[in-house]
């Protein structure tokens, strides 16, 4: 069971940088932010929760 959802808004907020930033790091090759579990049309995409937590202990690890 997923703990909820980050909107593309939370995201840049929690991180503080800009939507295309984001976007940037869903492409890199090393540590690459994961992909939204929701995508919808105008940026209404949406992050699980559990899947963000575990990138960042990822990069904590790392």
């Amino acid at each position: 069971m997923v703990k909820g959802y980050l909107t593309t808004k939370d995201l840049c907020e929690r991180y503080k940088v800009e939507r295309t930033t984001l976007y940037r790091w869903m492409k890199r090759e090393e540590n690459p932010l994961p992909a939204p579990r929701i995508s919808g049309k105008a940026g209404l995409n949406r992050w699980a929760i559990d899947d963000i937590e575990a990138y960042e202990a990822s990069l904590e690890a790392a």
